[in-house]
C-alpha cells in the first residue's frame, strides 16, 4: 500500500462494526501501519479513535485491544507507539466527538465528520 486509502481511513472501523469483527478492525490497523503518510500525531490520533471507538462497539475494551495490537502485531512502528500514547490519554479527548466525527446509520453503521 502506498497511500492512506479510503478504506484504511473509515472503512475498516466502519466494516468492522457492520460485520461484528474484530479481525476486520485489526487488519485496517496492520494496513493503516503499512501506510506511507505524512500524517500528524495528531491525525493519527483522529483516526484512531474511529478504531477505538469501533472497538468499544464491539464490546472489546479498547485500551485492552490497542495495547495487546501495539505490543504485539505492531511493536516497534510508529502506529503501534501512537496507539500506546493514545491508550494513556483521559477518556475524554479519545471520542470520536471530540475529534470531530459522528456515527450515522445510512442505514449502515458510517462515520463522518461533524
Amino acid at each position: 500500500m502506498n497511500n492512506l486509502s479510503i478504506l484504511s481511513i473509515h472503512g475498516y472501523p466502519e466494516l468492522a462494526v457492520r460485520e461484528n469483527s474484530i479481525i476486520l478492525l485489526e487488519e485496517g490497523l496492520i494496513e493503516l501501519s503499512r501506510a506511507k503518510t505524512n500524517l500528524e500525531r495528531n491525525d493519527f490520533f483522529r483516526l484512531l479513535s474511529l478504531y477505538y471507538n469501533s472497538a468499544r462497539e464491539l464490546e472489546v475494551n479498547p485500551d485492552e485491544y490497542f495495547l495487546r495490537i501495539a505490543n504485539n502485531k505492531l511493536k516497534g512502528t510508529v502506529l503501534g507507539d501512537l496507539m500506546i500514547r493514545f491508550t494513556k490519554r483521559e477518556a475524554a479527548i479519545k471520542t470520536i466527538e471530540v475529534m470531530g466525527y459522528k456515527v450515522v446509520f445510512t442505514p449502515d453503521f458510517t462515520y463522518l465528520d461533524k
